[in-house]
Formats: structure tokens, sequence, C-alpha cells
């Protein structure tokens, strides 16, 4: 396995992880029974600090109520592994480049990782099972950021 192929062998990891995630998310929660209207819902997450999350009420009480992934199967439990050991795999080799290769490979991961924050900072809606939330980070009264 050449420096060329870590790219790949990564990106076959991250599909893994992406494919076991989804089949463990696709499950929809029931219905409500309630009329669907455009609902604010607050959370008191410490004295000083509350956040408010905004959306239909249908799409709330989906984010909100029951379980969201179900127990990994045998199989994904199997491919989870797989991702991981290709991980350390990549690891393990890279011992044996280059400098220069050594520098690439630190400078992918890092962009890799750079990447994944501005994708998680710049998020403000939550999606999940076709239900859509927008949080609000908020302070309690009286309190200072």
């Amino acid at each position: 396995m050449g420096p060329r192929h870590y790219p790949l062998a990564d990106h076959r990891a991250r599909v893994l992880n992406i494919w076991v995630i989804r089949a463990r998310t696709a499950d929809s929660p029931l219905p409500s029974k309630k009329s669907n209207t455009p609902s604010v819902w607050f959370y008191r997450l410490s004295d000083d600090h509350s956040t408010q999350l905004k959306g239909w009420l249908h799409d709330l009480e989906a984010f909100t109520q029951g379980t969201w992934m179900r127990p990994k199967t045998h199989i994904e439990e199997c491919m989870d592994g797989t991702a991981t050991i290709i991980v350390f795999l990549i690891a393990v080799f890279s011992d044996n480049l280059t400098q220069m290769g050594d520098i690439i490979l630190i400078v992918l991961l890092l962009v890799n990782a750079g990447l994944l924050a501005m994708s998680n900072a710049c998020a403000r809606t939550f999606h999940m099972n076709g239900s859509t939330a927008y949080p609000q980070r908020q302070l309690s009264r009286g309190a200072q950021e």
C-alpha cells in the first residue's frame, strides 16, 4: 500500500462508518396524534444556559422522543471494526513513508479534521429522519457570557 492509497483507504473507512450510521437511523418515529403546528421548546442546560428548539411540533417530537439509533447488528459491528482497523493500518504503514510523504499525510489529516470542524460549526439545523429543528442558544436571565 503506497502513499497514494492512504486517502482511498481512509475514504473507504469513512464510507463504511457512514453506511452503518445511516442503516441504524433509518427507523422513523411514530407520527403524533396532535396537530402539526409551529412550536418553540425551551431546554435548560445549566443554571445560566438554556437553548430553544424551533420547528414543527411533529419534528420536535421526533427529535426528543424515542431512540435515535438502534443497536448495531453483528454485521454492522464487523463493518465498524473493519473501518477502525483500516484507519489503524494507515497509521502503521505511514511509518514507512518518506519525510515528504509524512508531511502530505499530516496535511491531509489536518485538512480532513478542519473540514469536519467547519461543517459542524456551520450547521444551523438538525435533520433526522426527514424532521428538521432549528436550535438557538440562549442565556438565562441575569447570566452574562
